[in-house]
């Protein structure tokens, strides 16, 4: 867990870094400066890359540790606070993943990932040790079923929910 929080943190640490290095890009473009474009080029694309691979490195711990913590008590991620953050991050990570793949933007991920470390905290304080269920969620295939399509519906939202905030405030500024 805190080595996804940690990923988590140095993608948006990249992301900023990206971000600065793309508004100086446009700067230098409008003010007619085109003497360092191959430079600011291959930055970007490295800044990029280091993002993606950082996004895909948050992803793939926090499945690791929903496998881990699915293996250590032979159930689906729904018994705590502490399985549903983790599901929930996890959820909104691969969401934002896929909105960036289809809409080609990564500013909608990023608000995700900062609602992913937060819950990720919350992961860290709410942890609990893994204990049988309670005879009212011994229901075995679909209650996994609906907390799964619920994890991802939650990663929806959140991804739908920045993406909302974005637009008006694109519509404020202009």
């Amino acid at each position: 867990l805190t080595a996804s929080l940690v990923a988590a943190v140095l993608t948006i640490i990249f992301t900023i870094f990206a971000f600065i290095g793309t508004r100086r890009r446009m700067r230098a473009t409008e003010e007619g400066k085109k003497s360092n474009r191959a430079a600011s080029s291959e930055s970007k694309s490295l800044l990029d890359k280091a993002t993606f691979v950082l996004t895909l490195i948050t992803l793939v711990l926090l499945t690791v540790t929903i496998i881990i913590r699915i293996i250590e008590t032979g159930r689906g991620p729904f018994a705590n606070m502490y399985e549903f953050a983790l599901a929930f991050s996890w959820g909104i990570v691969l969401m934002g993943m896929l909105f960036e793949w289809r809409y080609r933007t990564a500013a909608v991920k990023n608000m995700g990932f900062i609602i992913s470390i937060l819950l990720l905290i919350f992961a860290m304080v709410q942890h609990q040790k893994a204990e049988p269920l309670v005879p009212a969620l011994q229901q075995s295939v679909l209650l996994s079923v609906h907390v799964a399509s619920a994890v991802v519906a939650y990663g929806i939202l959140t991804i739908g929910f920045s993406s909302a905030l974005i637009f008006i405030i694109q519509n404020r500024i202009n």
